[in-house]
């Protein structure tokens, strides 16, 4: 059965323009071919705030013309400013930036009206597109405590963080009272993001009705190769994932060697909901974690303490890799790698050793959950194996044997040694490519270290990079941030305590809005913006996950943010605020 065409419908409708969409929810085949369309109309002086969408799309301007900006995700990114006609295709990856202005005079000048279609395919809510707003009633930042706030954005008060944030009434369009005098497109930098229709040439292949018709495609528009994916306006309200609460992780094993303690998806349903998996192993001196590969991709961070570990690579004759890990290692393992753990401290009275485990548990036995598969002992994988087929299979003399072999060790995971292993000996060069020492990574404008594959290249075949924060203590703020490219956070917090809170994308409601304490683990959900003050006494230090292997972090206020990357008066314009505040706001 053919489906059947729509017309879409108002989300946005005032005297500064409209939008209209097109749902998934109303049109099943967009939702089934994961594709998602909008259409903006801009009178004279019509303004959409600044906003950025979690999928790429192409927008092709049906009439009229309209000034453009468009503020790459990555930090310190330049702000590009162009001017769109009748016949232009401008392509926006996910994540970006972008405000729309009509400047035609209000007296007499033509609206502006722009045709949005993208692939949903990574979408929330395949077959919509959302947009997560800047400013206004669906801002970003409006779930955030505004002391909070004020602090993290350098402001004297509540009430004047308030009055930044929270000043423009208009939900995505607004009309101006006057033209914006200081915004001035660039002819240059519309190259590799914009390019007119009429300057992509028939296609001369086709006959009949079909002749003459133009095909934009990534030759003409290479951005076009990157852009993809959109979720839902009216839904990005609605992201916020069930008990957000963050939690203490439960031990599993328990014993003179140390301990092993995880977090279950079961139990946090933010995790199993962006499929993160996360454990913490202490082994006391002369424990031994077993031999074992897990069901997932994951880094281990050592809080503290040292040990030696052995990566044996999945394939045949791959070569163990031994090394010794010291604080502030990094580690990264792939799924199905076997590993070992071992404190080789002296017994008498040497330190122990903690190391945090983050992975990604999209492909896991159960999503949320890190699964191990030990190689012996009551849990080994041979162990429901008959021991007259495995010791013919081994080349072992009788089932005795196989038993002894295979059966011998009663410990579960971990074991407590009861001398030193003198045969096992670290090599420096095993570290290449798969650990590095947080030392060697330069921190970012705020003081925090983002550790991606471009330090680690392992990290790149994980799809993972590693947050690391310190907090000094008296109410230090870090935030407000967000990952422009759509990444999830599982942040764990190693030391210290303090107050949590993250907003919904949409803004409109506050996901978290706790106190933390060491242990404590929570998960900061696609698109929503989080926010952390230490307390007063002893700081914080937290070390996340990052769903991306190059994320794109930014804060929203000072040097190298969001508001600092944007032009002046397009912020004073969107926050429906005074100069002296945007600059405040940008330079803090």
């Amino acid at each position: 059965m053919a489906a059947l065409p729509k017309a879409g419908k108002p989300l946005v409708e005032n005297d500064a323009g409209s939008y209209l969409a097109w749902s998934g929810k109303n049109q099943p085949a967009l939702a089934g071919e994961k594709l998602g369309c909008g259409l903006l109309v801009l009178k004279p002086l019509g303004f959409a705030l600044p906003h950025n969408a979690d999928s790429g799309k192409f927008g092709y301007v049906l009439g009229g013309s309209a000034v453009v900006g468009v503020l790459p995700a990555g930090v310190d990114a330049r702000e590009r400013v162009v001017r769109l006609e009748a016949g232009d295709v401008i392509a926006m990856r996910a994540g970006e930036i972008t405000w729309w202005y009509n400047d035609a005079d209000g007296g007499g000048g033509e609206d502006v009206t722009i045709l949005f279609v993208g692939d949903t395919a990574g979408a929330v809510s395949p077959g919509d597109i959302s947009y997560f707003i800047l400013a206004g009633p669906m801002g970003v930042l409006g779930g955030l405590d505004a002391g909070l706030l004020a602090t993290a954005s350098g402001l004297t008060s509540p009430e004047q963080a308030a009055t930044a944030f929270r000043s423009q009434p208009a939900v995505l369009l607004t009309r101006l009272s006057r033209k914006l005098q200081d915004v001035r497109p660039r002819e240059h930098d519309r190259h590799g993001i914009v390019v007119n229709a009429a300057r992509v040439p028939a296609d001369s292949s086709t006959g009949g009705a079909a002749a003459g018709t133009k095909i934009v495609t990534a030759a003409h528009l290479p951005v076009l190769r990157s852009a993809a994916g959109v979720m839902s306006f009216e839904d990005s309200l609605d992201m916020a994932a069930p008990d957000m609460s963050p939690k203490a992780g439960k031990p599993l094993v328990q014993n003179d060697a140390g301990s092993y303690l995880a977090w279950s998806g079961k139990d946090q349903p933010a995790l199993a909901g962006e499929k993160l998996g996360c454990g913490l192993l202490v082994l006391k001196p002369l424990g031994f974690a077993l031999p074992h590969n897990a069901d997932s991709g994951k880094f281990g961070y050592v809080l503290g303490g040292s040990a030696v570990v052995g990566v044996l690579p999945v394939g045949v004759d791959a070569r163990e890799r031994v090394v010794r890990l010291e604080a502030a290692d990094v580690i990264a393992m792939r799924a199905g790698e076997i590993t070992w753990w071992y404190n080789d401290a002296d017994g008498g009275g040497g330190e122990d050793v903690t190391i945090l485990f983050v992975g990604d548990t999209a492909g896991a036995v159960s999503p949320g959950d890190f699964s191990y598969f030990i190689l012996a002992g009551p849990m080994g994988v041979l162990g429901g194996l008959d021991a007259g087929l495995f010791a013919t299979a081994s080349g072992l003399t009788s089932p005795e044997q196989a038993a002894t072999a295979f059966r011998s060790q009663p410990a579960a995971l971990l074991t407590r040694l009861s001398r030193k292993l003198h045969g096992v000996r670290p090599r420096e060069h095993d570290r290449h490519g798969i650990v590095v020492n947080a030392a060697r990574v330069p921190p970012d404008s705020t003081g925090g270290k983002t550790v991606t594959a471009a330090h680690l290249p392992a990290l790149a075949q994980l799809g993972l990079s590693v947050g690391l924060a310190l907090l000094d203590a008296g109410a230090a703020v870090r935030g407000p941030w967000v990952l422009r490219d759509a990444a999830a956070q599982a942040v764990y917090v190693a030391r210290g305590s303090g107050r949590v809170q993250v907003a919904s994308a949409g803004g409109a409601s506050t996901l978290l809005d706790a106190e933390v304490a060491a242990g404590s683990l929570l998960v900061v959900p696609r698109y929503a913006v989080a926010l952390v003050a230490a307390d007063d006494a002893g700081g914080m230090e937290l070390v996340s996950l990052i769903k991306s292997s190059r994320p794109a972090m930014e804060h929203f206020t000072g040097k190298g943010s969001v508001i600092g990357g944007l032009t002046p008066e397009i912020v004073q314009a969107a926050l429906n605020v005074s100069p002296e505040l945007v600059e405040q706001l940008r330079t803090k």
